[in-house]
């Protein structure tokens, strides 16, 4: 009797274990369910978005089917004979992140994934120079600024005169009386021609269009744009960048003050050549730019050519945003050129000697200062174009800037100028991409580069898909479900949670 009972305790304590095994089980395979269902939904990504940008995002289609489909997955369980009985109930998704959330880091996520697999190349020593000697360009072109400033401050309290209007060379060869006694005819002749050709040089260019100067033919460049409406830059509230306006006469000392009140040029991120150097690979992989040759463009259609240009501008045409590249690229040049060339003992002596020069022919010693800084000026932006011209035609130039790498001087800088002939290069150099770079790492706010590649990705992918919108692109959802399991003739109800991501 006694055995007996111990045996049937001992049956009860197996039933209730068996029980709680089946239990267990049936709550662990609906859990494993309701996890599959989640991979199963997330494998509906935008298959175009991952064959041409490599990242995953759930079809934008697939938004509104999230709950059908996992309740629909969940369901091919319940019609395969089992001893195991559960039911999903109440499924909702109760949050989504898109790929415009959190400022795009679901976008640097996924591109940064992508690239881990891949082999990138250190950034060279020339980008790191160029680089380092951007660190201070502000302070630089504040520096610039004061100079001309008071340049034109001491040129306004002068007379009326106008120290740097053309003569002529009859004009240039009288021998006028200065402070110090008088100005040569030969030397006068000389230094004034120089000038004369420089500046109508100069001007010429400034007329005819940087752009033109740049890439030598405006008619083979790119006419193609994009409308603005949708775009997640402009619903992000992103702006487009400054527009440039350089000098309408070399002379002007108000046209040198607008170039530099171009606010916040900003300064590179150093991050972006350890940490973030992966962007820039996987920029210059994907998007296409104007130094890129025809046959390595990309065979998929595109909105615009000059898309690593949108990405450092904003504009809505290719013109507009490789104007405003070229622009930026000779505002930055010309800051450090300026720099140099008022700090190199053979320029300045120069500019030194023509300023007495030129304004002692008029009578005016006291506006030498602003003579000099003039004619500091002048070389320094024909250096810059000349530089300028040299990288959108694919060549290279020094990434700093020294008495070895400087190309014009005032007897030839007109020639040089009209020829576009290629600069010095030095030790360390630098090319179009390298400067692209550059732009795109000094971007005050770095979300901007991570939108405007949703801009290109979104009016890319439209091309196919007329509905595609980023903003809809799923990266993260959570969802929650009452899974009912069975147990005997009753039911109980297990509340489940999951983040599915990619």
């Amino acid at each position: 009797m006694f055995l007996s009972l111990i045996f049937l305790v001992l049956m009860g304590l197996a039933f209730c274990i068996l029980e709680g095994m089946h239990i267990y089980t049936e709550v662990s395979l609906s859990e494993e369910v309701f996890m599959e269902a989640g991979d199963y939904v997330l494998s509906q990504y935008n298959r175009p978005l991952f064959e041409r940008y490599h990242l995953f995002f759930l079809d934008p289609e697939e938004e509104e089917q999230i709950v059908s489909d996992g309740e629909s997955y969940m369901k091919s369980y319940l019609d395969t004979n089992s001893s195991f009985s559960f039911e999903c109930d109440n499924l909702s998704v109760t949050e989504e992140k898109t790929a415009m959330d959190e400022d795009g880091l679901y976008l640097k996520h996924q591109i940064r994934e992508w690239m881990k697999y891949r082999e990138i190349e250190k950034a060279g020593e020339g980008i790191k120079k160029l680089f380092h000697s951007m660190t201070d360009v502000e302070q630089k072109k504040d520096t610039v600024q004061k100079e001309i400033n008071a340049a034109d401050a001491a040129q306004e309290g002068e007379s009326k005169a106008e120290p740097l209007q053309e003569e002529t060379s009859e004009e240039a060869g009288l021998e006028k009386e200065n402070s110090e006694g008088t100005v040569s005819a030969d030397v006068t002749v000389k230094e004034g021609f120089q000038w004369k050709q420089l500046k109508e040089t100069l001007e010429q260019i400034i007329k005819s269009g940087i752009l033109l100067y740049v890439t030598d033919d405006l008619n083979q460049l790119s006419a193609l744009s994009i409308s603005g409406d949708q775009l997640p830059s402009q619903k992000k509230g992103i702006k487009k960048e400054s527009i440039i306006n350089f000098p309408v006469s070399v002379t002007d000392f108000g046209s040198w003050k607008d170039v530099l009140k171009v606010p916040d040029i900003g300064n590179p991120d150093d991050h972006f050549l350890s940490d973030e150097f992966f962007l820039s690979e996987y920029i210059f992989d994907h998007f296409d730019c104007y130094i890129r040759k025809k046959d390595d463009r990309s065979i998929w259609p595109r909105c615009l050519q000059y898309e690593v240009e949108y990405l450092a501008g904003g504009r809505l045409s290719d013109q507009e945003n490789l104007k405003l590249v070229a622009d930026k690229m000779l505002l930055l040049r010309f800051v450090m050129n300026y720099s140099f060339a008022s700090s190199d003992t053979e320029i300045n002596n120069t500019a030194g000697a023509m300023a007495d020069v030129l304004s002692g022919v008029f009578g005016l010693p006291a506006a030498r200062e602003a003579v000099r800084v003039l004619l500091i000026s002048a070389i320094s932006y024909g250096e810059s174009l000349l530089e300028v011209h040299t990288l959108f035609a694919g060549g290279e130039i020094a990434a700093v800037k020294d008495a070895g790498t400087w190309n014009l001087y005032f007897h030839n800088a007109a020639e040089l100028l009209k020829n576009r002939e290629k600069v010095k290069t030095g030790k360390n150099n630098v090319d179009y991409k390298d400067y692209l770079r550059l732009l795109l790492a000094m971007q005050i706010k770095p979300e901007k580069v991570y939108y405007r590649m949703m801009d290109v990705m979104q009016v890319n992918l439209r091309l196919e898909q007329p509905d595609f919108l980023m903003e809809n692109c799923i990266f993260r959802f959570r969802w929650q479900a009452d899974m009912k399991c069975a147990m005997g003739s009753h039911f109980y109800t297990v509340l489940m949670d999951r983040v599915n991501s990619y």
